[in-house]
């Protein structure tokens, strides 16, 4: 599922006014950026995209 994790990644970006707080994970009710960024989503995308891409092995084909 690469499309979940790129989604992810693009929409968990810093916010454009350089608060250094995710675009994505706004304050409740605000919609103010709110979680410091890297936040948790965008770090778990990373990580799945790191598994994603690395060679398989010892798989039987």
């Amino acid at each position: 599922m690469p499309d979940v994790y790129r989604r992810l990644l693009d929409d968990h970006t810093p916010a454009a006014n350089g608060c250094g707080r995710c675009r994505a994970c706004t304050v409740p009710g605000t919609g103010s950026p709110g979680a410091v960024w890297p936040c948790s989503m965008h770090q778990l995308a990373v990580l799945a995209r790191k598994i994603h891409d690395r060679p398989l092995r010892g798989r039987a084909e």
